[in-house]
């Protein structure tokens, strides 16, 4: 798995997956800082990365703009809302992790949520799985993915 931070992720959280033996880079290391979200796509697929962000909806607007577009990217990897930004150790261990599961990198073009343990502040949405469930499935056909994300808005709803 190799990764591509946007910049709205500290150059901190690439150093430190480094140290745990991940193929990382940041946008801030390349000088990427005030490119755009196209760019910042753009990039990270020349490098063959899989870009990790904080900014869901852009980036899930321009996976799918790629995919109609037959433009290559290497997945998008969103970091949910419900883990701090300044969390750089407890979002490069999650990062890690996700690495070990994916060590040949994910399919392209697809869109994930990092998993967390445990959301380290208090809830946006109800705790109980099946209105949390239900919420991320909105929050999925709002962004109007199409069928790029089905497969996983409808595990989502049929997870009771």
């Amino acid at each position: 798995m190799r990764y591509y931070l946007d910049e709205d992720l500290s150059p901190k959280i690439a150093e430190l997956l480094r140290k745990k033996g991940v193929d990382c880079t940041s946008a801030h290391e390349i000088g990427m800082v005030q490119a755009s979200d196209l760019e910042q796509l753009e990039s990270a697929a020349r490098d063959k990365r899989c870009l990790v962000t904080r900014n869901r909806d852009d980036f899930i607007r321009l996976a799918v703009q790629f995919f109609n577009d037959h433009l290559p990217h290497y997945g998008v990897l969103i970091i949910p809302s419900t883990i701090p930004g300044d969390k750089f150790s407890f979002i490069a261990g999650a990062l890690a992790r996700y690495a070990k599961k994916h060590p040949a990198g994910i399919q392209p073009y697809t869109i994930d949520f990092l998993p967390s343990s445990k959301p380290l502040t208090p809830p946006l949405y109800p705790t109980d799985s099946f209105h949390l469930k239900s919420r991320i499935a909105a929050d999925l056909r709002q962004a109007q993915v199409g069928g790029i994300c089905s497969h996983r808005r409808q595990n989502l709803v049929r997870k009771k």
